[in-house]
């Protein structure tokens, strides 16, 4: 009687090890990357420069973390980026607001984004729940997309904590 284990043939595999440099993308946060908020195609055909400094960065970061992805996580899909950071010369070459907050200055940053599976009212509607800090929520039903727009905080002076089940953001006064 055959046994299960000698019904399959025995293979020899060969591990080869691993040589060269790989480049590991920078995460903003848990779920975004900064290749998501910086990659425009506009910039890759006009060959423009969109690199954050590292103040810009840091906004980005605020973005991502406190706002995209609480998002993220309740809306359960996936979050595509339609139009994320942009440098000063881009935002002119897209005809972008000189005081655009996707330019990420001044502890502001922008971002325009769709989800598969949430329309963009439902978007909205999970950001409000989530009481997430947000300045700004637009839905640019023209774009079809759902802009969103935070300031990072002076200082970190947001506490995070859970009421029934859900994530909530409230100011800590000074």
């Amino acid at each position: 009687m055959a046994t299960r284990t000698s019904e399959y043939l025995e293979t020899a595999v060969e591990v080869l090890p691993i040589s060269g440099e790989f480049e590991v993308e920078p995460m903003l946060s848990r779920y975004f990357t900064l290749e998501q908020l910086t990659w425009t195609e506009l910039g890759k055909k006009k060959n423009i420069s969109n690199t954050p400094s590292e103040t810009q960065i840091e906004n980005l970061k605020y973005l991502c973390t406190m706002v995209l992805d609480p998002l993220k996580e309740k809306l359960g899909k996936h979050i595509t980026i339609v139009s994320g950071f942009r440098s000063r010369e881009l935002n002119a070459a897209m005809f972008g607001s000189p005081e655009s907050w996707h330019m990420a200055e001044d502890d502001k940053a922008a971002v325009d984004i769709v989800c598969k599976g949430a329309s963009l009212k439902r978007i909205a509607e999970t950001l409000d729940e989530l009481q997430v800090p947000f300045d700004k929520v637009i839905i640019s039903y023209d774009r079809s997309v759902v802009h969103i727009q935070a300031r990072r905080p002076k200082r970190e002076n947001i506490a995070r904590k859970i009421v029934g089940g859900v994530v909530r953001y409230q100011a800590i006064k000074g």
